[in-house]
């Protein structure tokens, strides 16, 4: 389950797959979801919900929240649309096959058929003139 951090200092908000990686950040306080969310924001000025707000990327600047609540699930959704980049790990490149004898010489193949100078073309089948271009 992800376990959400932010830092008392920089309200920077972390998403971390294990709690190992989430206690090993210092001075920062833990949530998982909107109910630990709202727990912790119990104590916060409503400044700092709003500097957490605004410092979000693609999130509307606001001056002040309607209530806390409000902002509390604002900053949840926020973070939840996120949350899907982060859990986007990028996945170590596979190595390549090595080269074979055969795989060169099936690659020579394939580039003196496909050379631009193999064959002549083929005449085109003689068609009817389309209506647009006749001028009767």
């Amino acid at each position: 389950m992800k376990i959400y951090t932010i830092e008392n200092e920089t309200n920077n908000i972390t998403v971390h797959g294990t709690p190992k990686e989430a206690e090993a950040i210092a001075n920062a306080e833990r949530f998982r979801n909107q109910a630990g969310l709202a727990k912790l924001a119990a104590d916060w000025p409503m400044a700092r919900l709003v500097e957490i707000w605004n410092s979000l990327p693609g999130a509307d600047r606001v001056k002040k929240f309607k209530d806390r609540n409000t902002a509390v699930e604002r900053i949840w959704k926020a973070i939840q649309s996120l949350s899907v980049f982060a859990s986007e790990v990028p996945q170590p490149a596979t190595a390549k096959p090595t080269r074979t004898r055969n795989m060169v010489a099936e690659q020579t193949k394939e580039t003196t058929i496909q050379s631009p100078l193999r064959l002549p073309r083929k005449p085109a089948k003689w068609q009817f003139p389309s209506p647009r271009r006749c001028q009767w």
